[in-house]
């Protein structure tokens, strides 16, 4: 790490080992009065810079999350547990992210993905949907279906890919009203 005195990371380490529980503010200041060119760092950058440090070294008081060296990947579902498995624990998925429920739907090709990530069939243009009834009824259907595929848009980018399919939606919506 470039740019660290080593004498504001001596003093940071000794009072940690004292106290782990020590105010970044009380460890800014001693740390201004040994190099004064720390002051134009604001407190988070002295954080990241010499506590956080120290800490990571001395280990030690984990808040959670995997034990150094289990060898468990961060996300998705642990090594060795099948897919079935992780579909009962939930723990195939990201933590802190809802869970949205499926729409079976045919993958929409052609349109290619950002960053490699592959289309998901939620978002795709679904087959044309065979209702009995008035046409009304029918474009009612459609449109319901459109907006729960907008609804389940993870973020701008799957929005966009929903709308750039609006031109099927529209032919079915035209053959379903002239029923």
């Amino acid at each position: 790490m470039a740019d660290v005195n080593a004498r504001v990371m001596d003093m940071v380490r000794r009072e940690l080992e004292k106290n782990r529980s020590v105010p970044n503010e009380d460890l800014f200041a001693k740390a201004k009065k040994i190099d004064p060119s720390l002051s134009r760092l604001d407190i988070r950058q002295f954080h990241a810079k010499y506590p956080l440090q120290v800490k990571r070294a001395l280990g030690g008081e984990r808040r959670g999350g995997r034990p150094p060296g289990s060898g468990a990947r961060k996300r998705g579902r642990p090594p060795g547990k099948t897919a079935a498995a992780a579909a009962k624990t939930g723990t195939g998925r990201p933590r802190g992210r809802p869970r949205k429920a499926a729409v079976a739907a045919p993958p929409q090709t052609g349109t290619g993905r950002a960053r490699g990530r592959p289309r998901k069939t939620a978002l795709a243009v679904p087959a044309p949907v065979a209702t009995t009834g008035s046409g009304r009824d029918s474009v009612r259907t459609l449109l319901l279906q459109f907006a729960k595929q907008v609804a389940g848009a993870d973020g701008k980018a799957d929005v966009v890919d929903v709308l750039s399919g609006l031109e099927g939606w529209v032919d079915q919506m035209m053959s379903a009203a002239t029923r």
